[in-house]
């Protein structure tokens, strides 16, 4: 039953990532491609690493989500944001330094630990898209990747770190991506209305 809850998650998962890819496509969400291919590689890489230390929903999980990453980044090739600034590069390198390091070790529970670090480094420069262009984001794809998380979360055949520790960090970044949307759009209506 915790495998079933756990695809159910991943397969939300796809489906939240259908309305960005449509918007993207559309020309209206404009990803960051640093970010989201540093996701699609770092989920691939929990992914192993958690189904290494018997964690199963959460490989489950992170697989799909490396799917829904790189489709991203596939749609974005046309519409995205390909530029790296300093920052960018900066925030990339430092996410491969992450997987490096887990490399090193080979211990799934510092691999997981790495990749939380490295994904949210990769995370910076779409917080700061965010922050600089709130439209330009789809608000409905992470309200979903935030239920998938809490129904991965419940899933869980055990709460050790492996298991636990990557989709409570999908759901707290999902969801912090989706609060800084609903903000940054309501600090440009606020701007654009005391104009």
């Amino acid at each position: 039953m915790r495998n079933i809850l756990a695809v159910i998650a991943g397969l939300i998962s796809i489906i939240a990532t259908l309305p960005y890819i449509r918007d993207t496509l559309k020309g209206k969400t404009h990803p960051n491609i640093v970010t989201w291919l540093t996701w699609g590689l770092l989920s691939g890489i929990t992914a192993v690493a958690a189904l290494s230390g018997g964690a199963n929903q959460t490989a489950i999980f992170a697989g799909a989500l490396a799917l829904c990453n790189i489709g991203i980044v596939i749609a974005g090739l046309r519409y995205g944001v390909k530029r790296y600034t300093r920052f960018d590069i900066v925030c990339q390198i430092l996410a491969i330094v992450g997987v490096v390091l887990w490399r090193v070790t080979n211990d799934p529970a510092l691999a997981v630990l790495f990749n939380i670090i490295s994904d949210l480094i990769g995370a910076l420069p779409t917080y700061r898209h965010i922050w600089r262009k709130p439209r330009e984001e789809t608000l409905t794809t992470f309200i979903v990747a935030t239920g998938s998380s809490v129904l991965v979360i419940i899933s869980l055949a055990r709460f050790d770190f492996i298991s636990f520790a990557y989709p409570f960090y999908i759901l707290a970044s999902c969801l912090s991506f989706a609060l800084l949307i609903v903000y940054s759009r309501r600090k440009f209506a606020l701007n654009a209305s005391d104009e």
